[in-house]
């Protein structure tokens, strides 16, 4: 039987049960070698076809600008370790550089491994927190501009844009706007991020670290065009399985 919250369905084999909370909840199977790594974009239909119709498709019909981009500290040895350990902090630095940029709407951000693609860092997992930021389209956001932002409060770290395509997935043609939100969340209920964060929260001198801290946050400035339809968003998000809470800044 499905073990997820509201579902009452059985699988009488296993495989078939890893299928469905897969497609149906968004959560990464349990087989061998998919939950020790971080994956590649976010799974699960019902997630992604309620990311597309709460978040990007408001953002589209209005033609504000949307930036996505990736915080990475590229670490090796023992100082990978301790970029990890640190993840949290640094993440919470980042999330303030990017609350106070100009005509920032509102943002997504989440904590996520990238793994290393030259040969001598194939057996890496370097930390990074991944954004999607909308902004007012009329005061469109450089990328130079953020990334001088972030580098002066993390000098170690680089800043990258993620790429936006247009792609088959799960025999669903997903738009690059709504791929470029799934590769940000792709590691919502990564277990390997979730374990990192754990470890992050104690080294940071907290004595108690909850078991699934939160790692998804969608963060709406309080005068935000999108904050009186994100509530329901957010509900309906996590009805589909994707866990995410909402946070209002008010830097007035």
């Amino acid at each position: 039987m499905c073990t997820y919250p509201g579902c009452d369905k059985t699988f009488y084999v296993r495989q078939s049960l890893l299928r469905h909370q897969t497609d149906k909840h968004g959560r990464a199977s349990t087989r061998r070698g998919e939950t020790k790594y971080p994956l590649n974009t976010l799974y699960g239909a019902a997630i992604r076809h309620t990311l597309s119709n709460s978040l990007v498709a408001p953002v589209k019909m209005v033609g504000d600008h949307v930036h996505v981009f990736r915080v990475v500290w590229r670490a090796t040895g023992d100082r990978l370790e301790h970029a990890w350990d640190a993840v949290v902090s640094q993440r919470h630095l980042c999330d303030e550089v990017v609350a106070r940029t100009p005509a920032l709407q509102m943002f997504v951000s989440c904590i996520s491994g990238v793994v290393g693609k030259s040969r001598e860092a194939t057996r890496c997992i370097y930390p990074a927190v991944n954004y999607w930021a909308a902004f007012d389209t009329k005061n469109r956001c450089c990328h130079d501009d953020i990334e001088k932002r972030m580098l002066a409060v993390c000098s170690s770290a680089d800043v990258k844009p993620i790429k936006s395509i247009i792609r088959r997935q799960m025999n669903e043609l997903v738009t690059a706007d709504s791929h470029s939100l799934f590769v940000v969340l792709k590691d919502h209920n990564s277990r390997f991020v979730y374990q990192k964060m754990r470890r992050s929260v104690f080294a940071g001198g907290a004595t108690y670290a909850p078991l699934h801290p939160p790692n998804a946050k969608l963060v709406a400035q309080h005068h935000s065009k999108y904050l009186p339809q994100l509530p329901a968003a957010v509900a309906t998000l996590k009805l589909a399985g994707l866990c995410i809470h909402l946070e209002v800044l008010n830097n007035e």
